[in-house]
């Protein structure tokens, strides 16, 4: 007897479906298994997104650190050069309050020098007049 064609129509569809089911099997697996390697490399990029933000946030903690600590020295030396500042200004002062005596101490050192020559220029004329005085006495 022969099958009828309803029947054939059946069984050629029932084999179309498996070989077409046994065909995507093999396509199903591979996207399963990338899907899979995608899953593995999202976690690792994952993974290492961590990490460097782990080390970006230490390396912006040593930072601000070493910023505040350079900071802490900046302001030190600002106040060790302002009082260096104010003390080169007392020295400076100083120094020309002593240049000003000095300079009157020179000043007063000659007018003293021209009255000592005068008074010994006076004191020899005085003496030489007492010479020539006593010279004469004796001529006579």
């Amino acid at each position: 007897m022969k099958e009828s064609s309803l029947i054939a129509l059946v069984k050629l569809r029932q084999e179309l479906f498996e070989k077409e089911l046994k065909s995507k099997e093999p396509l199903l697996s591979s996207r399963d298994q990338e899907i899979l390697d995608l899953k593995k490399f999202s976690q690792s990029l994952q993974e290492k997104l961590k990490s460097n933000e782990d080390i970006f946030t230490k390396n912006l903690t040593a930072m601000r650190h070493e910023i505040e600590s350079r900071d802490a020295e900046i302001l030190k030396l600002n106040k060790k050069k302002h009082s260096q500042s104010v003390s080169l200004q007392k020295c400076q002062s100083e120094l020309e309050k002593l240049q000003n005596l000095l300079s009157e101490s020179r000043a007063h050192q000659e007018s003293l020098q021209k009255l000592h020559e005068q008074e010994l220029s006076d004191l020899r004329l005085k003496h030489d007049q007492e010479i020539y005085i006593l010279k004469k006495m004796k001529k006579t």
